[in-house]
């Protein structure tokens, strides 16, 4: 008797044919841990995984706090019914920044932001009130993010052992086992484990220029570990990508992304209307949008200006 290195739970066990280092308590827990092993079961060498800091904290009030997909990503969602007013899939973790380190972190913390963004549904994306969207900005290394795009190849070993690591580094955050529990996808039973299902896309220019960050997409499924649910895994997830004419995913995958990217393309307008008017002469160089020197420049430093602390320095737009 001991755990399953697959689902944890306590039975009577089977090593690993290739070592002794992993133990499952069936053939469908070991077949689900092998994309993961199999590294680790050639070279048993230990391997240090990425480090994840996150860079927000959550107070108790964050613990009722649910902002939602517009309806129309909605994957229940018909434009036919007019007056169809569907509930829209909660998400809790809404954008948060993660910093990612391959191995100990930096002492400079003003890390240039190299963003991808992980994000995906925990539970069964069939059932809206059985799921929840998280999204996560996560702050990669060039190398690290290269190595995310290149797993998208699960033959390449080393890129996929490294992202199936990375995501686990954040995972915890997604489901959030200190503030509420999962029933697996296929069954009653309480969640034991959680199976991954993650595709890479790549940045690319979006509307007017603005970028739209690369992307991993994740379906994370809460499992309880039996082999009879094992095969009901890939079914459920091929019913979400192919109704609606495989349009679901695809929608609620793009408004997820443009939700994540919001935020800089705010910061992007902010300086062009910023640029426009001190090439007009409408702001001065001091950056306090108020001052009334008629110059470009006023002959105050930026520290020396009276600018509004309300404000973003360049005053409310």
């Amino acid at each position: 008797m001991g755990n399953c290195t697959s689902c944890g739970r306590e039975a009577k066990l089977t090593d690993c044919g290739g070592c002794t280092d992993a133990s499952y308590c069936s053939k469908a827990c070991e077949t689900w841990d092998w994309i993961d092993h199999r590294e680790v079961c050639k070279n048993p060498q230990p391997q240090p995984g990425p480090l994840a800091i996150q860079l927000f904290e959550l107070q108790p009030e964050d613990f009722v706090r649910h902002s939602s997909l517009p309806p129309w990503a909605h994957p229940n969602y018909r434009p036919k019914h007019k007056d169809y007013n569907v509930p829209a899939r909660p998400i809790f973790m809404n954008n948060e920044t993660v910093h990612i380190f391959e191995k100990n972190p930096p002492s400079n913390k003003e890390m240039p932001l190299n963003p991808l963004i992980y994000h995906g549904i925990v539970g069964n994306p069939n059932i809206v009130e059985a799921s929840e969207l998280f999204r996560f900005l996560v702050r990669l290394p060039n190398h690290d993010k290269d190595l995310a795009a290149v797993a998208r190849s699960r033959s390449v070993d080393e890129p996929g052992t490294y992202t199936k690591s990375m995501m686990a580094a954040v995972e915890h955050l997604a489901v959030g086992k200190n503030r509420r529990s999962w029933t697996c996808v296929c069954c009653p039973k309480a969640a034991v484990t959680f199976i991954n299902t993650p595709t890479f896309h790549p940045e690319k220019a979006g509307e007017d220029g603005y970028k739209m960050f690369a992307m991993v997409w994740d379906l994370i499924l809460p499992f309880c570990g039996s082999s009879d649910c094992a095969k009901g895994l890939l079914p459920l997830v091929k019913k979400y990508k192919e109704d609606s004419n495989g349009r679901k995913e695809l929608d609620e995958v793009y408004a997820s992304q443009q939700e994540g990217c919001m935020p800089f393309w705010r910061e992007q307008n902010r300086e062009r209307e910023v640029q426009k008017m001190m090439k007009r002469g409408g702001i001065c160089s001091c950056g306090n949008w108020e001052c009334e020197e008629d110059k470009p420049l006023c002959n105050r430093a930026p520290a020396e200006a009276e600018v509004d602390k309300g404000s973003n320095g360049y005053g409310e737009f």
